[in-house]
Parts: structure tokens; C-alpha cells; sequence
């Protein structure tokens, strides 16, 4: 089971600008991926706070630290020590963490093209894992394309 995170973090992460905690977000679930696979995993938060349901949440920050969702969020996560200090440990570690702040800002201004949303399609991915894994919920969502170590998935 999925650890959350303790009411503490959470309110250390509800006190970051959007763009920090997008960027956190992205340099962790995809730092290591291409442009392309970045910016994918970038629109995935814009993808719900916009989708027809409305389930996901109202703001992006509700939308990122909705519980069990984006793992990097989840304490027993690997990446989660790195999410609450932003330092990273090396230099392509801190190139990566740049980039991300680029593409957060650029996600929030609404900027990125998302690679998610195929031709004739109103909306991009709502849903991605990494190919290695199987979540439980794959198969009850439209698969749309593999980027890089992800796989990312429209909920219809």
C-alpha cells in the first residue's frame, strides 16, 4: 500500500508556487526521459484540471497532490526525499531540474503542445506509467502512445 504524505509535507508542498511544484513534479517523473517525454508528463496535471468529469480537482496544485496519483508525491516513493528538498546531486541532475523549471513555466502559461493529444482529439492524457509496470487501472483506460519509459492513457 502506498504511503501519503504526512500533513506536515503536505502543507510544505500547498506552500510552493504551481510552477515549483510542476517542475518537482516533472524533473522526478521524468527527468531522465527526452524534451518530448517531459513535456507529456508536463500536460498529464493540465489534461485533468481540464477534463469533462472534473474529478481530479479544481487548481493544478489539487490536481498534483491529489493522494496515490503522481508517485513522486507518495512518501515511500524513492523520489520523494528529492521532492521536498528540490536539490539535486549532481550536474545532469541539475541540468535536468533547469529544464523542467522551463517546461513548468511554459506548461503554466500554456505554451507546451502536448504530444499526448493525437490528431482529431480534444484531449491529451490523463494517465501515464512507466512500461516496466502494470497498474490496475490500464486496462479500464483508451491507450494513446509510449514516449519514451512511459505509456500514456485518455480516461473516456
Amino acid at each position: 500500500m502506498t504511503q501519503q504524505m504526512t500533513q506536515e509535507d503536505r502543507e510544505f508542498f500547498i506552500g510552493l508556487p504551481d510552477r515549483v511544484l510542476l517542475s518537482r513534479m516533472i524533473w522526478r517523473e521524468a527527468g531522465n526521459q527526452s524534451l518530448r517525454g517531459q513535456v507529456a508528463v508536463a500536460c498529464v496535471p493540465f489534461n485533468r484540471l481540464n477534463h469533462p468529469r472534473k474529478r481530479y480537482g479544481a487548481t493544478l496544485m489539487n490536481v498534483l497532490l491529489r493522494p496515490e496519483q503522481f508517485s513522486c508525491f507518495n512518501s515511500d516513493d524513492p523520489n520523494y526525499l528529492y521532492m521536498l528538498s528540490g536539490v539535486a546531486d549532481n550536474d545532469i541532475e541539475s541540468a535536468a531540474l533547469t529544464r523542467c523549471f522551463t517546461l513548468a513555466d511554459l506548461a503554466v502559461e500554456g505554451m507546451l503542445v502536448d504530444p499526448t493529444r493525437l490528431d482529431g482529439m480534444t484531449q491529451g492524457a490523463t494517465h501515464y506509467h512507466k512500461i516496466d509496470t502494470k497498474p490496475w487501472w490500464a486496462p479500464i483506460l483508451h491507450y494513446l502512445i509510449t514516449i519514451g519509459d512511459h505509456r500514456f492513457y485518455l480516461e473516456i
